[in-house]
């Protein structure tokens, strides 16, 4: 399943949109490996990370705890984040071709 993350519920029929980093008219769609990233507003800038496969057991304890990941944002965003709905709608995966290596 692949997913798009939106503030906008209801959306019946995704059109593509010009994407600067793909160079061409995109619907963009994600996997549930990276859906923390877009859990906040689009706008909203962020800083998200999570233990890689040369983490060290004692930087996982320290700075993820129990997570799997963090992500962390600018304290102003506080409200906008709180009062925010976001929309998470599924998507596909057969219907879209990978942009991104991993």
């Amino acid at each position: 399943m692949l997913f798009h993350l939106s503030e906008e519920s209801g959306i019946g029929r995704f059109e593509p949109r010009p994407a600067e980093y793909a160079g061409r008219l995109v619907v963009w769609a994600i996997d549930a490996h990276r859906l923390h990233n877009y859990l906040v507003p689009r706008e909203c800038p962020r800083v998200t990370y999570y233990a890689g496969r040369e983490t060290t057991s004692a930087d996982v304890e320290r700075f993820l705890g129990s997570s799997p990941a963090v992500v962390a944002v600018e304290s102003g965003w506080l409200e906008r984040l709180r009062s925010c709905r976001l929309y998470c709608h599924h998507m596909l995966p057969e219907t879209f071709e990978c942009t991104d290596a991993r």
